[in-house]
C-alpha cells in the first residue's frame, strides 16, 4: 500500500523575504538576482482558492514544468539557474521545497501571452464576427464557431493586473511594447511551439486543456503516433471540456488514456469530506452563537442578568437613601444613636425581606417549595438551608 503524500497548502519559508503569494505558488526572494518558486497543493476555481489542497499537486506540476523546460530548451531559453532549491534554505525548510520548487532568475517578465490559434473559438470568435480578423489577422469569410483555421495564426493577448482578463492585441501593438526584434522572436517561437501535435510519436506524455469545442487530437493522429512508436505506450490526460482528445483513443491498445471523468471517485471522496467538514463547522457555529446569544441576553437592557443586577442594585439605593434620611431626622429629634441604628437596620431588613416572604405564600405547593429554595439559597448560610431553617423564615 503507497503511502498519500502530506499537502502543503501554504509554505513558510522564513529564512528567506516573501515576495508574493499567487494562487498556487509562492515566491521568495534569493538575494537580488534569484526567485525561490514552490508550488504549493493549493486548489483555486474562478480565482478563489480553496481551504482543502490537493496532496502532491505541486510536486506534479513541478516536475511537469522542469520536464518541458527540459525537453523545450533549445526552443525558447528558460529562467532555471540549475542550482538546487534546498541549498537556499535552512535544514528544518528543506521539506517545504523538495521536489516541489525551481531556484530561477529574477528576470523582467514580458507582459504578453503567446497564444497560437488553430481554431476559430471564444474571444478570437468574437473578433471575427466583428471585424472578420482575429488580432489584425485577416481571415477568410463564412468561418463558423469552432471552424478549423487554414493554418495556425498567433495571436498574442497584454497580460492584466489581477483579476481582469487578458486583452487580446495585434502583433504591431506587441511591437510597441516590447520593441521589434523581441516581438518577432516572441512569435517565430511560439510558432514552433504550435507545431507540436505533428509530433506526438516524440513524447510519453501528453497533457491537454483547451477551450475548443471539437476535438484537436484524433484517432487517426494517435494511430499514426503509435506505428512511429513501434507500440510503445502512450500516457494522455484530457483535462478539457468538451474533450480534446477523440473518445475512440481510450480503446487503442498501448494508450493509456485518462479524463477528468476518471476523477469522479476522487472528487465524491472530496465532497464527502468537505460535508464532515461542513457539518462540524455549522456545530461548532451554533455553539458559538448561542454562547453569543447568552452573552447578549445578559447585556441586554431590558431583561438578562446584567439587568437585574442592575435593577436590584438601584432598588437597594433607593431602600438606603430613605432610611438614611428617617436615621438623620431621628438624630434631629435627639434619639439616642443605638436606638437610631436599630431602626435603619430593621427598617433596611424589612424592605429587603418583604417581598421575599410575601412570595412564599403565593402558587402551590410546588411554587412555594421551588421559592423557599431559592431563598435559602440566597440567604441562609451554608448548612442551614435545611427544612428547619426554611420554616423559621
Amino acid at each position: 500500500m503507497t503511502t498519500q503524500p502530506s499537502a502543503l497548502h501554504t509554505s513558510n519559508i522564513a529564512s528567506l523575504p516573501l515576495l508574493a503569494r499567487g494562487k498556487v505558488r509562492d515566491n521568495y526572494a534569493v538575494g537580488d538576482d534569484r526567485i525561490l518558486m514552490v508550488a504549493s497543493d493549493r486548489l483555486s476555481a474562478f480565482d478563489v482558492i480553496m481551504g482543502e489542497p490537493i496532496p502532491g499537486k505541486g510536486v506534479l506540476l513541478t516536475q511537469m514544468a522542469l520536464f518541458w523546460f527540459d525537453k523545450l530548451g533549445h526552443i525558447c531559453p528558460n529562467h532555471l539557474t540549475g542550482e538546487s532549491p534546498e541549498s537556499v534554505v535552512k535544514p528544518e525548510e528543506v521539506k517545504q521545497v523538495q521536489g516541489r520548487s525551481m531556484l530561477v532568475k529574477r528576470l523582467k517578465p514580458v507582459l504578453i501571452e503567446a497564444v497560437v490559434r488553430g481554431y476559430l473559438a471564444g474571444s478570437g470568435w468574437q473578433e471575427y464576427k466583428a471585424g472578420q480578423a482575429v488580432c489584425g489577422v485577416p481571415l477568410p469569410a463564412g468561418l463558423t464557431n469552432a471552424a478549423k483555421l487554414p493554418e495556425p495564426i498567433y495571436t498574442p493577448a497584454a497580460k492584466a493586473e489581477m483579476g481582469d482578463h487578458d486583452e487580446n492585441i495585434t502583433y504591431e501593438r506587441t511591437v510597441e511594447m516590447v520593441g521589434e526584434k523581441l516581438a518577432a522572436q516572441f512569435g517565430a517561437d511560439t510558432m514552433r511551439l504550435a507545431d507540436l501535435p505533428e509530433h506526438l510519436h516524440e513524447y510519453d506524455a501528453i497533457i491537454s486543456c483547451t477551450a475548443s469545442t471539437l476535438p484537436i487530437i484524433g484517432l487517426g493522429a494517435v494511430e499514426s503516433a503509435l506505428k512511429k512508436r513501434k507500440r510503445r505506450p502512450i500516457f494522455m490526460v484530457d483535462l478539457a471540456v468538451p474533450r480534446d482528445i477523440e473518445a475512440e483513443v481510450k480503446h487503442l491498445n498501448d494508450v493509456y488514456l485518462y479524463t477528468v471523468d476518471d476523477l469522479a471517485t476522487v472528487v465524491r471522496t472530496g465532497q464527502a469530506h468537505r460535508q464532515a467538514a461542513v457539518e462540524q463547522a455549522e456545530v461548532i457555529i451554533d455553539t458559538g452563537v448561542q454562547s453569543f446569544m447568552s452573552w447578549l441576553d445578559q447585556r441586554n437592557p431590558v431583561g438578562g442578568t446584567v439587568a437585574l443586577i442592575q435593577q436590584v442594585n438601584a432598588q437597594a439605593d433607593e431602600w438606603r437613601a430613605l432610611e438614611i434620611a428617617r436615621a438623620k431626622k431621628l438624630l434631629a429629634k435627639g434619639e439616642d444613636i443605638d436606638t437610631v441604628l436599630e431602626a435603619l437596620s430593621r427598617g433596611l431588613t424589612q424592605k429587603m425581606l418583604h417581598g421575599t416572604m410575601a412570595q412564599l405564600h403565593k402558587g402551590d405547593a410546588d411554587q412555594r417549595a421551588q421559592t423557599a429554595d431559592t431563598v435559602a439559597r440566597l440567604f441562609l448560610r451554608p448548612g442551614r438551608n435545611d427544612s428547619g431553617s426554611q420554616n423559621s423564615l
